[in-house]
């Protein structure tokens, strides 16, 4: 498989305003940070020069109650042909128009509805209706797009889901469910879901994690930093991705053998991948 970088995440902070039950990253021992607008800045600068065409800014935690989000948003605009956000929805009148006029494409998370939102959320469903309903007013066209997620939790019924299409769709420019995840396992799905087989993990040959701290990561699902690549604080992102390490992490991925204390070595997420239900 080809070695180049193409997707990145940028962790602008590990907080949260919210404390979802099912959620791994509030499980974290991870010590909790904003990143600062000097890192940010650096990293920004040398994904442009490296033609990355996919930045995401998130990784763990809520982005939009970093103090300086409007300065990342205003900072990364037109750095990529693809720039996004996955967020709760909770800041959404506040963050709306700027995330509109730099066009950064939203994901809003919505996991559940009415009580059941707010048992395992701890915030109240109809503000995240109401700001929803904000946004896509706010919007004057189909861009920059806005999805709806759901990520499926345990004890969540074919029922459940048929009342949230009922809901939701048509109030975006997409709906999508996908099953929940525990212990690196694929969990909670209904019975719509289908599974692909891979070969192997492709997220070594193309995407990098930077957590608020430079740290970095080869992994989507790494939310503790089990996988600590380096950290761009100390060298540049193409020094690690192309660096020894990176370079063993693609050839364990290849032969599937991983260390046995690696987070890798217990993961099931990336053999089987679900198709993403769209609606």
């Amino acid at each position: 498989m080809k070695t180049k970088l193409k997707s990145l995440a940028i962790e602008l902070t590990n907080n949260c305003n919210f404390k979802c039950s099912f959620c791994w990253a509030n499980k974290s021992p991870r010590p909790k940070g904003f990143m600062s607008k000097e890192l940010f800045d650096k990293i920004i600068t040398e994904a442009q020069k490296l033609g990355v065409t996919n930045i995401c800014l998130n990784f763990a935690g809520e982005s939009t109650i970093h103090p300086e989000f409007e300065w990342f948003c205003n900072r990364v605009k037109g750095i990529s042909k693809s720039i996004n956000i996955i967020t709760n929805g909770s800041n959404l009148i506040k963050v709306g128009k700027t995330l509109i006029d730099n066009n950064i494409n939203m994901t809003i998370s919505i996991n559940g509805m009415g009580n059941n939102y707010e048992k395992f959320c701890g915030y109240p469903y109809q503000n995240t209706k109401n700001n929803v309903s904000y946004l896509l007013n706010l919007r004057k066209s189909k861009v920059p797009t806005v999805k709806i997620y759901h990520h499926i939790w345990q004890g969540e019924t074919q029922e459940d889901i048929d009342k949230y299409i009922i809901e939701w769709s048509n109030k975006a420019d997409g709906l999508y469910f996908t099953p929940s995840i525990d212990n690196m396992e694929w969990k909670h799905g209904v019975e719509s879901f289908t599974f692909v087989k891979q070969r192997l993990c492709r997220f070594p040959f193309y995407y990098m994690a930077i957590l608020w701290d430079g740290s970095i990561s080869p992994c989507c699902r790494d939310i503790g930093a089990e996988l600590a690549f380096g950290n761009v604080n100390k060298n540049t992102m193409a020094e690690i991705f192309s660096g020894d390490v990176y370079n063993k992490f693609r050839e364990m991925s290849n032969a599937h053998k991983f260390e046995d204390d690696m987070l890798c070595s217990r993961c099931k997420l990336w053999e089987y991948i679900p198709t993403t239900i769209k609606i």
